[in-house]
């Protein structure tokens, strides 16, 4: 019966210990007993000054690998100034580090698995960070990834080698960030992933990329020259918008469809070169605050008709035609061509029904709008 007793005991003594958090040498942890594994949390009283995490804790003779830091573990711990991680460390979870906003330096150990959504946003002190190759960034519906949102002070960061997406809201508000390498494996930049990264000078989009979100380098003040590759299919609302610096931007051949607030404020934009031979279609027949007035669109000879007549492309002031060979472009001069009623009254954009097109090198042609 005794023994009964001792063993009953020392499985509920077990339990306690797994659901409770240990605190050794100042660092809270979540003990599992199955793997003999730790994970910091929380403090209940906020932890401070430069944090060392070890990489293993020893309790009641056994020891424990420390290998994860939890959601929260250090949030809104304003007086941390760092923390080193050792190389047990796997997992770095939601908003482990978020809102520590006199955070400076954080080494990121390699082999480290994943990082969770708002893991270091609102650290408004860290001004660099490598992430190792290793590394998985995590997302959830809410918050998409905002790994570094608001990171106001961040001015680089080196990115895995092998990651394939730019995450929603990522680097949003991050005022500081000037240097950033998008990795040649990355196939999607999400929603504003660089939303207001108002330093950023240049920026080298990958070949691979099939997709821009919306927003995604909106408010990139700095940027003077953007190249699209050949594989976006798609530029979503406001990608661009507010690049007040950006001069020329080169569209690859694969674009089929854009939206009408690609180019919003870009009040410096005078060049647009779009590659593809079938018209890229927009949600709306306008641009939205933005004249393309005074412009020049470059686009290639076997749809020059095409993009002259298709809004709003047609509100270009000038059209020039590429003749493609390689990488070097030959362009020739366009005017808009004149726009007719069937009555002969000048019309300023096509109209339903029989339109005559007259162009600059003298030949007319109807089109029939339906």
């Amino acid at each position: 019966m005794k023994q009964i007793i001792l063993i009953l005991l020392a499985t509920f003594s077990s339990q306690m210990i797994s659901a409770t958090n240990i605190e050794i040498d100042g660092i809270y942890y979540i003990l599992s007993l199955s793997d003999l594994t730790a994970e910091v949390t929380e403090s209940p009283n906020k932890y401070k000054g430069d944090i060392v995490i070890p990489n293993k804790i020893e309790i009641d003779g056994k020891s424990y690998k420390v290998n994860s830091i939890g959601e929260n573990a250090f949030s809104v711990c304003d007086e941390i100034l760092s923390v080193s991680i050792p190389e047990t460390i796997k997992r770095i979870g939601f908003a482990a580090f978020a809102e520590c906003h006199n955070l400076k330096n954080v080494v990121l150990p390699e082999g480290l698995e994943s990082i969770g959504p708002y893991a270091f946003g609102y650290c408004q002190s860290l001004t660099s960070i490598t992430i190792p190759n290793s590394t998985f960034f995590e997302s959830t519906s809410f918050w998409g990834y905002s790994t570094f949102r608001d990171c106001t002070a961040l001015k680089s960061i080196k990115l895995p080698d092998n990651m394939t997406l730019i995450g929603r809201d990522m680097f949003k508000n991050c005022s500081q960030l000037k240097i950033i390498t998008i990795p040649q494996s990355v196939t999607m930049i999400e929603d504003n992933a660089f939303y207001e990264c108002s330093e950023l000078s240049e920026i080298a989009i990958p070949k691979e990329v099939t997709y821009i979100g919306s927003g995604a380098f909106f408010g990139c003040e700095k940027i003077k020259q953007l190249i699209i590759p050949d594989l976006v299919e798609e530029i979503a609302g406001v990608a661009f918008a507010g690049c007040k610096q950006l001069e020329t931007i080169k569209i690859g051949k694969g674009i089929r469809k854009m939206d009408c607030t690609v180019f919003q404020n870009c009040v410096e934009l005078k060049n647009v070169y779009v590659y593809s031979e079938i018209v890229p279609v927009f949600n709306f027949p306008y641009f939205v605050e933005y004249n393309p007035s005074e412009a020049t669109l470059h686009i290639p000879e076997s749809a020059l008709f095409e993009y002259m007549v298709s809004n709003p492309w047609s509100g270009f002031g000038k059209f020039t035609k590429l003749e493609t060979t390689g990488m070097t472009n030959i362009e020739k001069e366009h005017n808009m061509p004149q726009i007719y009623s069937i009555n002969g009254g000048r019309l300023n954009g096509l109209h339903r029904g029989i339109n005559i097109i007259k162009m600059d090198n003298g030949k007319s042609m109807k089109l029939m709008c339906k």
